[in-house]
């Protein structure tokens, strides 16, 4: 859950502020160094806080300054991944050995524990990263082709799932309905022309290796930064297909966490086949009228 750290303070901010606001997050910020280094004697806790730090900065500014919904997604995602990158190579710079040589040797390292917890874990993901783990070399170059992927997914999940939450107290809270509330992101659609960039991704997935050996990593990588927005889509065409069964409350929160959770796929799948099918034309009830 630390992926919403960022949303109590940015509603603060929102509420009371940007002094306020910001003062809690910096006497937050550092609590958590004091307990990460000398109660806890380990930097993860300081290092998740710091980075929920300039996600808390991001959602409450787009949120004051009434930034349009996806416009601040685009900006806020690509500021943190421009940052991570940045520090990424900042960091490997300052060593004498490449990103692939580090993670093998970390890897390799940390194989004990790593061969213990999967262990415990007998599932058919437990064996296939037991295998990986005999060969540090291929398993850390498998991360480094992945990770961008992954980057480019988290960064603009993690701000849209903020700004929804932000927009959305926002609009019940306060009753600020203008200029932007959560239905703007619930009732987003990406533009018809984004599909060739889904083709052309596709096609490099698929049939990329024939003309370079980078490129299938590469269209993957694009597929899965599309596939985000897509997923924006589709997540809204779900809530719509609630709405239209009027099904809320307790059983409405359960549905949306496991549809999220177990099918995140193809809620993106639905969001790309809206250009084609309109699905929102099938939900009006005839109470509802034309």
């Amino acid at each position: 859950m630390s992926m919403f750290t960022s949303f109590p303070i940015a509603l603060a901010t929102v509420i009371y502020g940007r002094a306020k606001g910001y003062s809690a997050m910096a006497i937050a910020w550092i609590a958590s160094f004091a307990i990460s280094f000398f109660i806890l004697r380990n930097p993860i806790m300081f290092a998740t806080y710091t980075c929920s730090v300039v996600v808390t900065v991001i959602c409450a500014e787009l949120v004051l300054r009434n930034v349009r919904p996806i416009k601040g997604i685009l900006i806020g995602g690509g500021t943190i991944v421009a940052l991570v990158t940045g520090l990424f190579f900042a960091t490997f710079n300052s060593l004498d050995m490449s990103p692939k040589e580090y993670l093998a040797q970390e890897i390799q390292k940390n194989k004990g524990q790593f061969e213990k917890e999967l262990k415990d874990k007998p599932t058919d993901d437990a064996f296939k990263m037991l295998a990986l783990l005999q060969k540090p070399e291929k398993m850390a170059e498998d991360i480094i082709k992945e990770a961008p992927g992954y980057l480019l997914m988290g960064s603009f999940l993690i701000v849209w799932a903020n700004l929804f939450l932000l927009l959305k107290s926002k609009r019940t809270m306060l009753g600020a309905k203008l200029p932007y509330t959560d239905y703007d992101l619930l009732h987003f659609k990406n533009p018809d022309s984004l599909i060739w960039a889904v083709i052309v991704a596709l096609a490099l997935a698929v049939f990329g290796e024939e003309f370079h050996p980078e490129a299938p990593a590469i269209g993957m990588v694009a597929l899965m930064g599309l596939g985000v927005f897509y997923f924006f889509q589709g997540f809204g065409l779900y809530l719509s297909f609630l709405n239209f069964l009027r099904i809320g409350g307790f059983l409405r929160t359960i549905l949306v966490i496991l549809t999220v959770m177990m099918a995140a796929q193809v809620l993106a799948l639905f969001g790309l086949f809206d250009m084609f099918v309109n699905f929102r034309k099938f939900m009006k009830r005839k109470d509802q009228g034309e």
